[in-house]
């Protein structure tokens, strides 16, 4: 079973029932086999403890990721370059391209 988005554990309104419904999964089926994903959960350790589970974990991005500021149809980097958005209709390609 894949359980996608399991930093929603933490989540108070939705982290129970989560909880909940893997807990009932895994002592329903004890041989099931659990994919947690996640790309931002803080406690990935504790996570794979409770799952009985090996925690593998990568910092590989396909598309590196570059911090910049959006205002008035550009994005201002902090080296100062900066760069033109078109209008969302007109987009030919991603935000994170250079």
């Amino acid at each position: 079973m894949v359980a996608d988005e399991v930093h929603l554990l933490r989540d108070p309104d939705r982290g129970p029932t989560l909880e909940v419904t893997l807990t009932r999964l895994r002592r329903s089926f004890p041989e099931l086999q659990v994919v947690a994903l996640s790309a931002t959960v803080g406690n990935a350790s504790e996570v794979a403890d409770w799952l009985d589970a090996r925690l593998v974990a990568s910092d590989f991005r396909p598309v590196p990721l570059r911090l910049g500021v959006y205002a008035n149809g550009r994005i201002l980097y902090p080296d100062l370059t900066d760069r033109e958005v078109p209008p969302p209709g007109e987009r030919s390609r991603g935000l994170s391209a250079p």
